[in-house]
């Protein structure tokens, strides 16, 4: 094809550009491009078949490129004769007008941000504000994009069968973990005596070689040198989490053959997930015996165990697995005893439990189970909280029509004579899988109350508004300037704050790997 019809078809094509636009490139595109950019040529950029719709993402991005390969000199090559000044001035000054039109155009349309999922840690701090746990659910999803130092970034999230099979397991694990209606557990502390408990006899006699001799028992003592999981492991000791809930740890230590101060730690491990949390850690002083105690939240699969830290070998520079426990003369931490009390419940069912039911009573079994006895129909009754908790899930006032919608999801079920716990399983079930929960999205243009709300809750504590926002945002008094800034001291000063610290942080200076590095002994 002859360069003048190339150059007639290309802008005659280009309505959307006008005659501004053709009388700025084609002498442009006549002196310095067409030679190269054609359908007779192998290039990338065919000017024959470019497209013309600024409206059109692939479009755009080609024009784009197009400007910012003429205006940084990288086009025409080199070798090629560089275009006049004046034509190529012209033709970017127009080029660059049509590209802020039709991305202004796009902003008034589809809106500045564009539709965002939740991250596996604000999903999983969603549902924790949401009904009251604290399980581990972030570790159930699968991993965020890692193309971007943030994961917030949507252009680089993705969504796949995988990810909807997480999100209905993990919606599962938190409605198991929200109904508890078991037995209540017995609260009597249970006892761990380290020195005399049967599983670390073994431990205490093997030898060396034979994976043994690494802990030592003394009178009254276990003595632990290196963080060895299994010596220690509470589900080892007859120790298991049937009930989700906090429990309280006290322990007695003291530094063992320490010349320096020394570490004792007390991790939270559970083999499914392949967790290692740090659940508390005490500096022991030579010579003086310590009291530690923790509360932590624990999940049926949890387990603890202790290790020790910042400890020096023997003198002649020889660690634990070198000459056996027995003979060691380097430093350790030595545990007496340890107790554990929980679930620590005022009352059972616990109070997310009835949190979520609503007013509803129990009556508890000849088993000790605990069933739920209603004062309303169960599809009434699943109406109630949905109208409770679907505005707080989906960070907007719901309509009128929502509440019945959701609970007909119940339906079936209730018809089949599975009764009223299922049914509302299935309907929490849809509504914490739903695109309106698991995505951010909002309307083009300034941003409303619950939106705003909703960014900020996001920002500021990775998860969803509280009552206070949401009840400054039914106001319409969240976009007051004074409100807005009280309210962000007033989230500032909030524990959950902290959230946003240590994520910021783990994404920015990457310390969610620290524990894949070797820190330099001499610092």
């Amino acid at each position: 094809m002859n360069q003048f019809l190339t150059i007639a078809l290309l802008f005659f094509a280009l309505p959307i550009y006008g005659q501004a636009f053709k009388e700025a490139w084609a002498p442009l595109v006549e002196a310095s491009c067409i030679d190269c950019h054609d359908s007779n040529t192998d290039t990338p950029l065919n000017l024959e078949k470019i497209g013309h719709d600024l409206s059109d993402p692939n479009t755009f991005r080609q024009w784009v490129e197009i400007f910012d390969q003429v205006d940084s000199g990288e086009m025409p090559p080199k070798k090629k004769k560089r275009p006049d000044r004046v034509i190529k001035n012209k033709a970017l000054a127009t080029l660059h007008k049509h590209l802020r039109d039709a991305s202004l155009a796009k902003l008034i349309k589809e809106g500045r941000a564009p539709v965002r999922r939740l991250t596996r840690t604000e999903y999983e701090y969603t549902l924790h504000d949401l009904l009251g746990i604290s399980g581990d659910l972030a570790s159930k999803l699968p991993p965020e994009s890692t193309t971007s130092t943030f994961d917030t970034i949507a252009a680089d999230q993705g969504i796949s069968t995988v990810h909807i099979r997480s999100y209905l397991a993990s919606a599962d694990q938190a409605i198991d973990e929200t109904i508890e209606l078991r037995p209540r557990p017995d609260r009597k502390p249970r006892l761990i005596d380290y020195p005399n408990h049967p599983y670390l006899q073994m431990w205490f006699k093997r030898e060396l070689r034979r994976g043994g001799n690494t802990v030592k028992r003394k009178k009254d003592a276990l003595v632990i040198f290196d963080d060895r999981p299994h010596t220690t492991q509470s589900n080892n000791m007859g120790i298991r989490f049937k009930v989700p809930g906090r429990y309280h740890i006290k322990a007695e230590a003291h530094a063992f053959q320490a010349r320096t101060p020394v570490t004792f730690c007390i991790y939270r491990g559970n083999d499914l997930g392949g967790v290692r949390e740090l659940i508390g850690s005490w500096q022991l002083n030579p010579g003086k015996p310590r009291q530690v105690e923790v509360e932590h939240y624990f999940t049926p699969g949890d387990y603890f165990y202790l290790a020790p830290a910042d400890l020096d070998c023997d003198p002649n520079g020889r660690k634990v697995l070198a000459v056996g426990a027995r003979d060691y003369r380097g430093e350790g931490v030595a545990i007496r005893r340890l107790t554990l009390e929980g679930p620590l419940e005022k009352q059972w069912p616990p109070e997310r439990t009835r949190k979520l039911l609503g007013d509803v009573e129990f009556r508890a079994g000849p088993k000790g189970n605990y069933a739920i006895v209603l004062g309303k129909s169960p599809m009434e009754q699943i109406k109630e909280i949905v109208s409770r908790i679907g505005p707080r899930a989906l960070r907007r006032p719901l309509r009128d029509t929502e509440p019945k919608a959701w609970a007909a999801l119940a339906k079936p079920v209730l018809e089949s004579g599975r009764g009223f716990e299922e049914g509302l399983r299935v309907v929490l079930r849809a509504l914490l899988s739903s695109p309106e929960f698991l995505y951010h999205e909002a309307a083009p243009g300034p941003l409303d109350d619950y939106a705003l709300a909703t960014r900020l809750s996001y920002l500021l504590w990775k998860s969803l508004p509280d009552d206070q926002l949401l009840f400054l945002a039914a106001g319409g008094r969240l976009n007051d300037p004074e409100v807005l800034t009280n309210e962000v001291n007033r989230m500032l000063a909030d524990e959950k704050a902290q959230r946003f610290v240590e994520d910021f942080l783990d994404q920015w200076l990457e310390l969610k790997d620290i524990d894949a590095t070797t820190p330099d002994e001499k610092l």
